[in-house]
């Protein structure tokens, strides 16, 4: 069968549907942080530049998060 619709001989994978395989990736934004931990998002910009945590690092987030809502985080 291949890439090409059988019917139309369009190509598939030019369809908006198409999905290439792999694993699903996610994304946050400071916006959703601040939405989270009940701050505005330049306070989570400055706690980012403090060393609070760090954006690029998701465990990180969830940490600080907890912090800031007084949950117990789990330890590395």
């Amino acid at each position: 069968m291949g890439w090409k619709n059988p019917h139309t001989g369009e190509d598939l994978r030019d369809h908006s549907n198409h999905k290439e395989r792999g694993p699903a990736r996610y994304t946050y934004t400071y916006e959703d942080l601040a939405l989270i931990t009940g701050m505005k998002v330049a306070s989570l910009h400055v706690a980012k530049s403090r060393g609070d945590f760090d954006i690029k690092d998701l465990v990180s987030v969830a940490e600080y998060i907890c912090r800031k809502r007084g949950w117990t985080a789990p330890t590395r």
